[in-house]
């Protein structure tokens, strides 16, 4: 959160170190269901679901980050 005293290049950066965490924690976490360690047990239609919706919320971000998909320059 902004605060009176916090210059937009402050924030931006505070931002970014956040958004960073999350994307190394993502990983992280990609990366052990991968190796199978966090994979859940017993597998099943819900499991893909919710990869699904993992990799359309990751592909909103990544369209934003890289102006492609709905924030491509065409597009606006």
């Amino acid at each position: 959160m902004t605060t009176r005293t916090e210059t937009a290049a402050q924030a931006y950066e505070r931002n970014l170190k956040a958004a960073r965490e999350l994307a190394n924690r993502i990983a992280d976490h990609l990366t052990e269901l991968e190796l199978g360690s966090d994979r859940p047990a017993g597998l099943h239609w819900g499991h893909v679901g919710d990869m699904g919706e993992t990799v359309e919320g990751l592909r909103v971000v990544s369209d934003r980050m890289f102006g492609e998909g709905e924030h491509a320059p065409e597009n606006q």
